[in-house]
């Protein structure tokens, strides 16, 4: 055992450690666990008999297993006693162990197996000369000459006086009243007024037990003289130098720059090495930190049979030159600073060590190269050579901006090819490779290559008060031993290391180990004394190993192929159980330590902890409808029926693995549980094809969708503030149509009306509606956030059917009065256009029972405005969109008038298809421009021509109201001119159609369906034009259109007015012809049709052959005037008051005698009839002077307009 002074130490004197844990029972331990040892591969050789009687494993892995021991005595438990434990030892060879108080010693055999063994009780009276308390130490030793079993014997040591306690025999030494026997006493020479102290005590028998001070001097104190009887002397092994360095080292010291770890200049280690001459000549060993190596011979016995030390045999060396120029990673020359912290002979090799240094470089321009290594090196007379050097990977300094507790320590049990490291409260174990020793010979320097390396991390709660270690033998495995003030005694044993290539090289790979650290973290979580959690600055694994690893253990888990699980269990649901609760603490696992990786890390875990709570609940599911039958035959359960489903759909699925063995159900609980969501699919569709009750399915999809799958997004998705959006693995298969089809049938049934009266089907109800609510609104979310081809196909089927069905989902709640239920699931789901319709049906129902001025209705209108509030604008639209849907105009135009400004930005963001309504709105607020827009847009293609005439009016007035409020700035952007073109244009055409109509009403009397197309053709049409070109023209769509009171174009308007002829008319359809092509904004459309209408005109209206052969000599100036006045021509001009651009339209016709403008007849039988009208145009022109008669009647125009 050694005691250490480093900074915080519990062994350094005048220096009482503060305790800030609080003291805990042992007896509060849970001291039971969920997974028995047998189904790890490695086992341990442990020294007791039954395992799961004396000893609680904390953790375990193929390489180590750390275990609670079950011996504590009683005074453990007691808190007084806990609050004054100052240190604890544990000796291998005499399996005790000894905690130290600051009034007495407890001694115990640790290895008992009895939870209660019995504790020798030593009594510490003793104080120092300003009767301050004194920390003592104590050492075991072997038992004495004699005295059968394991007794040890005792030495206690006073650190300050140096007075030495010798008891031969812990057990005795009560019962023979040898407590306070002077015989055995001797105070060792300690100038403790200078401030010298004990530092550390080691037995080193049979030389007896070594000891160091604060001052670099080592003394042996021999126990027994040559002939074994007790008898205490001392031999002064190491002397101080000069007093300055020994006030300089004890109030300065040689400390290192590093502020997690500070270091003294002093002895750190004192070890027995090789016993030889049949245990008579005996190696010591001494290291102080600095480097300072001291190697001894003593020989135990004389011719006078005093023993000594044989000078001519020691030696003494500093190390440091020898390590710092050969360590490896370290460029030659670097300034290194180099302190040692222990240092083991390695007894199966001549003069070799493994060392632990703490090294740093100093050159290192960030100052974080801290480092700890272990060096292997030869020391004989000569001096040092370093065979290699290793830093210790798992220890980082930056992991902890606090000081170490202690420094570092070395355990190196035998046979020597492991070491433990512990450093505070961790454990760094690695398997040493010391074969190139002896390929050596050459003397080169070979490098340090451990096999293995691992940390144990215990709590940061658990106090740590003394160690010790175990050699290995034929019943127990190389360990350490960690003895806590307030967990008990600990063991950590390392199992037999790898023994062949392949094994060696799985153990070592870095996945290997994290892999290792997290199965313990969920199979031990229940273990309070461990610290599984990762530091990954600790231990470095990249992102990829992560992923990998727990991939590796999700698959063990789902597949029973851990070595911590049996392939079955004979309750299946325990087996399942067992399951869901690991992958529930690999999930706390990986959101505790990786916390980056989340998005990737927690879904694929829910993902199988999802099939496994589907697979156990569908197995629950079966095994209740057993419980309710048990009065049935075995052959008459539906248990029995449902069970022959599955094996049967598992068998179908051919799958070798799932077909071994007689148990199939087992097999794919245990192996299949892979392939539940296509068994679970099939196994539902195959009980829809068996009519199975529609309640018993709905309460399945409960137990495994709800229960399964919904509870647990909810726990570990939704509520986790989870980033990104992950897809269903219940989307592989159809089995979410399949749950829509079911709640179809069970709550929407026509015959009983949807209606349901149970609480426990009403719940159902409620579950199974927020199942189908997140499960394709998740389907859709994560389709639209991977937009890839493949998904978009997928994304439109499933908005599809959401937008389809939600309604149905949502009216099931409403007729059965869940209308609460109804706004929750609408409010979770941000579904605002269920929520209106919800909020409106309950607003329908509390006016047709209280009425629209009740306070029941004022409380409903309150909440609207807090959804308003609450969600703005997204409830808005929504309610708008109801409105409008279900033609609630009122409602949306004149209530909730506080919050007009999202019904502003609704008409704005929807202006097709609100603008029949939104003028109104905007008339009200006198907003004309707005207004008159929507007018325009209001108006539709198929809209009667009376409404589309009162909107155009409308938008025309208030076109011309904005007008009279526009700014010089306005006018610039304004648009009023366009708009109120627009308006007069369709104006000018609905009014010549509508009276068009009007006109040939008269004739039938109003009655529409006599007004048919053979009718008008017969009576009311010009029949100089052929039948088939007035057919053809004014036919088909374009009547049924024209008598329904439709707008036709303005082509097809010009062509009505100029081949219908009213019988008995006034014959100015032409000039309502031109006044309709005068308002065609296009400029060549509108020639082209003012030449056409010119051109029937001018063909097709006189006869100007006729026309032409009056003249003064046969009739009078009244009679051709009379005539003149008469003509179609003389009419029109009238009417359009010669306007200018018409009429110069016409100058042109009849002077160029053909249409100059593009062509906008697509019909060549249509440009046939035109162009033989030209003919007919050209010829009135040359054989009838028409051009002169349409000059004279110009002049007679405008002689009757003035």
């Amino acid at each position: 055992m050694s005691f250490n002074t480093g900074s915080g130490s519990i062994f350094k004197a005048r220096k009482r450690p503060q305790s800030n844990a609080n003291s805990t029972s042992i007896t509060g331990i849970n001291d039971t666990h969920d997974y028995d040892d047998t189904h790890i591969s490695k086992k341990s050789n442990s020294t007791v008999v039954s395992k799961s009687q004396t000893l609680f494993e904390l953790t375990k892995n193929e390489q180590y297993c750390v275990s609670r021991l079950p011996a504590l005595p009683g005074i453990f438990e007691n808190d007084t006693f806990q609050s004054s434990i100052l240190n604890g030892y544990s000796d291998s060879e005499s399996n005790y162990s000894l905690v130290i108080t600051e009034n007495s010693l407890h001694v115990w055999n640790y290895k008992s197996t009895d939870s209660s063994p019995l504790s020798f009780q030593f009594p510490i009276n003793d104080t120092n000369s300003n009767q301050e308390p004194i920390f003592p130490l104590a050492i075991l030793t072997r038992p004495s000459n004699g005295i059968s079993g394991q007794d040890p014997g005792l030495v206690i040591i006073n650190s300050t006086t140096g007075l030495i306690k010798f008891y031969e025999s812990v057990q005795h030494a009560p019962a023979l009243g040898l407590i306070n026997d002077k015989s055995l006493e001797l105070t060792i020479p300690i100038n403790s007024k200078r401030g010298e102290f004990i530092t550390l005590a080691e037995n080193i028998e049979p030389a007896g037990i070594a000891i160091a001070t604060s001052w670099k001097r080592s003394i042996l104190i021999s126990l027994r003289d040559f002939k074994g009887k007790p008898k205490l002397s001392i031999l002064e092994l190491i002397s101080p130098t000069t007093s300055n360095s020994i006030i300089s080292n004890l109030f300065f010291g040689n400390k290192s720059s590093d502020n997690n770890l500070e270091i003294n200049n002093e002895i750190i280690s004192i070890k027995s090495g090789k016993i030889t001459n049949h245990g008579m000549t005996q190696e010591i060993i001494i290291q102080d930190s600095n480097g300072g190596f001291y190697f001894f011979i003593y020989n135990l016995s004389s011719a006078n049979g005093i023993p000594y030390i044989d000078k001519k045999y020691s030696y003494k060396h500093n190390l440091t030159p020898y390590v710092e120029n050969s360590i490896d990673g370290f460029i030659p020359g670097s300034s290194l600073t180099i302190n040692f912290l222990d240092l083991w002979p390695l007894l199966q090799y001549e003069k070799t060590y493994l060392g632990l240094c703490h090294i740093i470089d100093n050159n290192d321009p960030n100052g974080d190269s801290k480092n700890l290594l272990l060096i292997t090196i030869k020391i004989d007379s000569t001096g040092g050579l370093l065979y290699g050097s290793h830093k210790l990977i798992r220890y980082n300094p930056s992991d902890s901006t606090n000081p170490l507790i202690t420094k570092p320590k070395l355990f190196l049990p035998k046979p020597g090819h492991t070491a433990f490291v512990t450093i505070d409260n961790s454990v760094i174990i690695t398997d040493i490779n010391t074969s190139y020793i002896n390929d050596s010979t050459s003397g080169t320097v070979s490098y340090y290559k451990p096999r293995w390396e691992d940390i144990i991390q215990l709590k940061s709660d658990v106090q740590i008060i003394g160690y010790g270690f175990e050699n290995k033998s034929p019943s127990a495995n190389p360990s350490i031993v960690i003895i806590t003030k307030n967990f008990g005694v600990l063991r950590l044993e390392r199992f037999p290391e790898a023994i062949n290539d392949d094994e060696l090289q799985a153990i070592t790979d870095p996945i290997f180990i994290i892999k290792s650290h997290i199965e313990q973290g969920i199979f031990f979580a229940g273990s309070s004394q461990i610290e599984f959690d990762i530091n990954s600055s600790s231990i470095n694994i990249s992102d990829d190993l992560i992923l990998k690893a727990v991939d590796s253990i999700i698959s063990e888990i789902i597949n029973s192929t851990s070595p911590y699980l049996p392939e079955f269990l004979p309750s299946i649901i325990e087996s399942l159980n067992q399951k869901s609760s690991l992958y529930k603490e690999l999930i706390n696992y990986s959101k505790r330590n990786f916390s980056t990786l989340n998005s990737v890390l927690i879904p694929k875990i829910v993902e199988y902890l999802e099939k496994v709570e589907v697979a156990l609940n569908l197995w629950i599911f079966i095994n209740d409808l057993d419980n309710e039958q048990q009065q049935q035959p075995q052959s008459q359960k539906q248990s029995v029926y449902l069970k022959e489903i599955l094996e049967s759909i598992v068998l179908e699925l051919n799958k070798p693995e799932l077909q071994s063995g007689s148990d199939v159900i087992r097999k794919v609980c245990s192996q299949g549980i892979e392939y539940i969501n296509v068994i679970l699919t099939r196994f539902i569709d195959k009980l829809i094809q068996d009519s199975f009750s529609l309640t018993n399915l709905v309460e399945l999809l409960i137990k495994t969708q709800y229960n399964g799958i919904f509870l647990i997004e909810s726990n570990y998705i939704v509520n986790t503030g989870s980033k990104g959006t992950h897809k269903l693995w219940i989307f592989d298969t159809k089995l979410l149509f399949t749950i829509g089809d079911i709640y179809e049938k069970e709550y929407n049934d026509t015959k009983s009306n949807g209606i349901i009266i149970t609480e426990k089907r009403q719940s159902n109800l409620i579950k199974l509606c927020e199942v189908l609510y997140y499960f394709v609104i998740n389907a859709i979310n994560y389709f639209e956030q991977n937009d890839s081809s493949n998904n978009k196909d997928e994304l439109t089927e499933y908005k599809r059917w959401y937008k389809t069905n939600k309604p149905k989902w949502i009216n099931a709640l409403l007729k059965n009065n869940l209308s609460k239920d109804a706004i929750v699931l609408s409010e979770k789901y941000r579904d605002f256009n269920s929520l209106a319709l919800i909020l409106e049906f309950e607003r329908s129902n509390i006016i047709e029972k209280y009425g629209a001025n009740s306070k029941e209705h004022n409380e409903l209108i309150k909440k609207y405005g807090q959804y308003f509030e609450t969600f703005e604008y997204d409830f808005a639209s929504s309610l708008y969109d109801y409105y409008l849907t279900e033609d609630k105009i009122q409602p949306l135009l004149l209530d909730f008038t506080n919050y007009k400004n999202y019904l502003k930005l609704y008409f704005e963001k929807n202006q097709q298809k609100t603008a029949k309504v939104a003028w109104i709105r905007q008339l009200l607020d006198k907003e004309f421009p707005q207004a008159s827009e929507s007018l325009l847009k209001s108006v539709k293609v198929l809209e009667n021509l009376d409404n589309k005439e009162l909107k155009y009016s409308l938008a025309k007035l208030a076109i011309i109201a904005s007008k009279a409020k526009l700014t010089e700035d306005d006018i610039v952007a304004d648009k009023s001119d366009e708009i109120l073109n627009e308006s007069e244009a369709n104006l000018v055409q609905i009014r010549a159609q509508s009276k068009l109509l009007q006109s040939l009403l008269k004739y039938v009397n109003g009655e529409k369906k006599l007004l048919t197309l053979d009718y008008i053709l017969k009576n009311h049409s010009n029949k100089l034009i052929e039948f088939s070109i007035r057919n053809q023209l004014i036919g088909g769509e374009i009547f049924n259109d024209f008598v329904e009171n439709i707008q036709v174009s303005s082509s097809n308007l010009i062509n009505l007015l100029t081949v219908i002829k009213p019988v008995g008319s006034s014959n100015k359809e032409f000039s309502e012809a031109l006044k309709v092509a005068s308002v065609i904004n296009n400029e060549s459309k509108y020639k082209y049709f003012t030449n056409i209408i010119w051109l029937r005109l001018l063909t097709i209206t006189e006869d100007w052959s006729v026309i032409s052969k009056l003249n003064s000599k046969f009739s009078t100036d009244e009679h051709i005037k009379d005539k003149i006045r008469k003509t179609v021509i003389f009419k029109t001009l009238s009417e359009i008051k010669l306007d200018h651009d018409l009429v110069s339209q016409l100058d042109k016709l009849l002077t160029t005698g053909k249409i100059d403008e593009t062509n906008y007849e697509i019909d060549e039988e249509i440009e046939a009839f035109h162009q033989k009208l030209l003919v007919q145009l050209n010829d009135y022109n040359k054989n009838n002077e028409l051009k002169l008669w349409i000059d004279s009647i110009k002049q007679e125009v405008k002689n009757s307009i003035i």
